[in-house]
């Protein structure tokens, strides 16, 4: 029996739009646009390889992608070669780059909008090169390299807490509703309704994440399926049976 799909998404803070990207099998990732304001969900090209997701990240307009990829295999490790890992700045839902960095350090990091015009890029390898091939174009944002925080977190309303029994929580509240994602070995996943003594915990079953939208619901992905809570549950987007296709980018997947 095969597992279903993993759904990781990332969401803009200055716009409502997301980026769905769908994980399955292992090597197979294709990515997705979610319009936040209507729900529509726009499939894209795929990628054979790995994508680091928690080292990637959405510019806050919604506009661009950076993320870190490579051709890892479980069975031989890294690729050889210039295509072995890289980094890449796209326009979703296509991977095509826009500007690419080659590198043959298999710790090689990703990148963060610190905002819609400062892209910083981590790591050492290739990211000379990618600055200054992306100088040759007339693109929206300046792109540097620095010192990359874990996630974009902050700019979307999560922050971190001391959990009561030790160890740390990240917290996104909104209005009256809370989640809570629990890093210890348990992995928990906690979310409330309501504040204070009031509050009731939401059961959702077997996720691994939620989030809340900027319309106030609860998302969250459950068997290759993305849903929303208002006041009861909406199956959004059924993601089981999407399969890898060649996609060829548009023209304007292919210009800033």
């Amino acid at each position: 029996m095969s597992h279903p799909p993993r759904l990781h998404v990332l969401f803009a803070d200055r716009a409502p739009q997301a980026v769905v990207i769908r994980q399955g099998p292992s090597k197979h990732w294709q990515m997705l646009t979610w319009d936040l304001d209507t729900d529509q969900i726009t499939p894209g090209q795929w990628l054979k390889g790995r994508v680091a997701v928690e080292q990637a990240d959405l510019s806050p307009d919604g506009r661009y992608l950076v993320y870190a990829a490579s051709n890892y295999d479980s069975s031989r490790g890294y690729g050889k070669g210039e295509d072995a890992v890289w980094i890449a700045v796209s326009r979703p839902p296509y991977w095509t780059a826009l500007v690419y960095a080659p590198t043959t350090h298999s710790g090689v990091g990703g990148g963060y909008f610190l905002s819609s015009r400062l892209l910083i890029l981590t790591r050492e390898a290739g990211i000379g090169r990618i600055v200054w091939h992306a100088a040759r174009f007339r693109r929206p944002f300046l792109i540097v390299s620095g010192t990359v925080p874990p996630r974009a977190g902050h700019r979307l309303g999560w922050r971190v807490e001391e959990a009561p029994a030790g160890g740390r929580i990240q917290v996104r509240e909104e209005g009256n509703r809370r989640v809570e994602l629990r890093t210890a070995k348990s992995g928990a996943l906690r979310s409330f309704e309501g504040s204070g003594d009031g509050a009731h915990l939401i059961k959702w079953g077997r996720v691994t994440w939620a989030d809340i939208d900027h319309r106030g619901r609860f998302v969250y992905p459950m068997g290759g399926k993305l849903f929303a809570l208002d006041q009861a549950p909406v199956e959004l987007a059924d993601l089981t049976a999407n399969t890898f296709e060649r996609v060829p980018p548009p023209d304007w997947a292919r210009q800033w």
